[in-house]
């Protein structure tokens, strides 16, 4: 018992300082043209990599897929740059693209779908897939997606759809959704899937 509670106080201490890394960042190398909340998504984004975990995840790198407008420019590569790796050691990559395909999608295991992509990324995800699904849009939990940035004044809070994350055989780690809130939304499933689900 002793070495549970020791484990997860170890947990929540990497995760505050990651935390911390990730808000002092943008003093050192900000860039004029991302916003402090973009600044603040991007340290996120790279800080779920390390509190994610993939079933039977045997790639060597974990590649962060970023869909439409990229509104973290250089700021995330910068990041990716000074801290290259996840605590577990994987490599960071990060891919852009306007268009995703049923081929390239499959490469992700995360992605950032800028909100007005969100269509498209429903239409092309396959209904099982082991891919953690971001956004920022109040609709994105509903639709069936994972984590969720809020803007709050000047924060970023994260939303996270449990279900969803499940469905997709994904684990995120207890210290990360300590600092969460838990919203139980719906996997995401197509239209012709979701009749068929009900017609049965």
């Amino acid at each position: 018992m002793r070495l549970i509670l020791k484990n997860k106080q170890k947990q929540y201490n990497i995760l505050i300082v990651c935390l911390l890394f990730f808000m002092s960042i943008p003093f050192s190398f900000a860039k004029p043209n991302v916003s402090k909340h973009h600044q603040i998504m991007a340290g996120l984004l790279l800080h779920i990599t390390s509190f994610t975990q993939w079933q039977a995840q045997e790639n060597q790198s974990i590649n962060l897929c970023i869909l439409g407008d990229d509104l973290f420019e250089e700021y995330i590569n910068d990041m990716v740059k000074r801290r290259p790796q996840t605590r577990s050691g994987k490599l960071i990559v990060i891919t852009r693209s306007q268009q995703i395909s049923q081929a390239s999608v499959n490469t992700c295991q995360i992605i950032y779908a800028d909100p007005k992509k969100l269509a498209q990324l429903w239409a092309t995800l396959p209904a099982q897939h082991n891919i953690l699904l971001v956004s920022q849009s109040k609709e994105f939990i509903n639709q069936g997606g994972m984590v969720n940035f809020v803007r709050d004044n000047k924060r970023v809070k994260l939303e996270v759809n449990l279900p969803a994350v499940l469905d997709a055989k994904l684990k995120l780690s207890s210290a990360l959704l300590k600092h969460a809130t838990i919203i139980s939304g719906n996997p995401h499933r197509k239209i012709s899937e979701r009749k068929t689900h009900d017609e049965n």
